[in-house]
């Protein structure tokens, strides 16, 4: 976000209580860290306590200007679970708008699905495709990538990007490079480790 850095983590907040997921395992929420200098960052703070959730906030991606981003949410974040998410509870995409300094207009993506996860976006330099990763039904298996192309001012009906990218294992993490080379995470295409970086 401009010279600052945004990214998720699971560390202890001194605001949040702390919660877990069906397995036990910390949730994610969005921090800011301001850089004061060139590779110098202030301590990290919420990047927004007005979008936090007691749930799990993830992996984002911002507009040019900086004043529109899209991220990964739990999308049921009401207080019923306890300090525990259910493994039948799915994440989404929201999108959000920075008015006067705060975060506002909270949307959610028109694919979103309490049936199946969809998250993990990234936005490209022009502002005119959504990459994400989705486990819905009728892909390759585990979590495949997607586009969605802006279509007069809304999402089009997303796209798999097929054979090519996506393998019966998990591609996740998307980022489209303004050179026109796509970046994903994979745990196929015949590697052996775990998560390869490919492009």
């Amino acid at each position: 976000l401009g010279n600052d850095l945004v990214f998720c983590s699971d560390k202890r907040s001194d605001v949040l209580m702390s919660y877990q997921d069906a397995d036990n395992n910390p949730l994610t929420n969005l921090y800011l860290a301001e850089q004061k200098k060139p590779g110098r960052f202030e301590v990290p703070r919420l990047l927004a306590k007005e979008l936090t959730t007691f749930l799990f906030e993830g992996p984002c991606t911002f507009s040019r200007d900086g004043k529109t981003f899209y991220f990964t949410r739990t999308i049921d974040v009401s207080s019923k679970y306890s300090n525990k998410q259910r493994k039948d509870t799915r994440f989404g995409i929201f999108s959000a708008e920075l008015v006067n300094g705060q975060w506002t207009n909270l949307n959610q993506f028109a694919f979103n699905s309490a049936t199946y996860n969809t998250g993990y976006p990234c936005l490209t330099d022009d502002g005119k495709q959504l990459y994400f990763c989705s486990d819905a039904p009728g892909g390759s298996g585990g979590f495949d990538i997607y586009v969605a192309n802006l279509e007069n001012g809304r999402w089009g009906k997303p796209e798999n990007l097929g054979p090519v990218v996506n393998t019966s294992k998990n591609e996740v993490f998307p980022f489209f490079h303004r050179d026109g080379r796509l970046y994903f995470a994979s745990r196929g295409h015949k590697q052996s480790a775990d998560l390869d970086i490919f492009f």
